[in-house]
């Protein structure tokens, strides 16, 4: 069987082989056991890594186990993340969060489009902070998660905090919030405005306060924080 396949993530198994988790637009996510990876760097020619797009061969193996990964061809690796920390820790992160939200046999097309779409875009160049955000509502509107950042969803007054549960930006007197996250007005508005389309210097006042409020939607969305994002901060654009 021959596929197109983003690999999201690589685990060693046993004493020679790795388990490649890849994303596809046909098969969804899903896993294969690439035998005697670990044994050879000849064996695919060091194509496994985060983020590479590969032509992939796989073979059915016997019920209950997962198929095998006979053998892969380069279409495109991440060689500028290789050598630039900034491009790779947002390969890290946007890799991580289309594998959380992505459901193992089912068809994804629209965020295997999307995480291709901005690895392509790291080959290019560097995102900058506005770039990355606007990337990151994209696929949560995709997924269904779409948050109203300004005015409070339910006074339609200048909020003052973020609420997933409640649906986007409240007005911390409205009564006890469990996943209530106080924010700045700049941080909520910078939002509104990268949601909206307008990139130019949105976050270029408050990279932390935005970062800190994307974090919180991620985690409460994700029922966990994402691992990545410790290395996401200013210096990574």
């Amino acid at each position: 069987m021959t596929d197109v396949g983003l690999v999201l993530k690589t685990k060693p198994y046993r004493d020679h082989d790795l388990i490649v988790d890849f994303l596809s637009a046909k098969q969804g996510r899903f896993s294969l056991i690439a035998r005697g990876a670990r044994k050879s760097s000849r064996r695919f020619g060091g194509a496994l890594e985060i983020g590479a797009r590969l032509q992939i061969e796989q073979s059915r193996s016997k019920r209950g186990q997962l198929n095998t990964l006979t053998s892969c061809e380069i279409i495109r690796v991440p060689k500028h993340a290789r050598h630039d920390l900034a491009r790779f820790y947002q390969l890290a992160y946007v890799v991580e969060i289309i594998d959380r939200m992505t459901v193992e046999g089912q068809s994804e097309i629209g965020n295997e489009a999307a995480l291709d779409q901005y690895l392509k875009y790291l080959e290019e160049k560097t995102p900058n902070h506005a770039e990355l955000v606007n990337w990151e509502l994209w696929v949560l509107k995709h997924n269904g998660f779409v948050f109203q950042f300004w005015p409070c969803i339910e006074s339609g007054q200048p909020p003052d905090s973020f609420s997933v549960s409640m649906g986007g930006a409240v007005n911390g007197s409205i009564g006890r919030i469990v996943d209530h996250l106080p924010c700045g007005e700049d941080a909520l508005r910078a939002v509104e405005q990268m949601q909206s389309g307008l990139f130019e210097g949105a976050a270029a006042n408050c990279h932390q306060s935005v970062r800190s409020l994307m974090n919180h939607i991620w985690s409460c969305t994700l029922e966990r924080p994402l691992k990545s994002s410790t290395f996401i901060g200013p210096e990574t654009f």
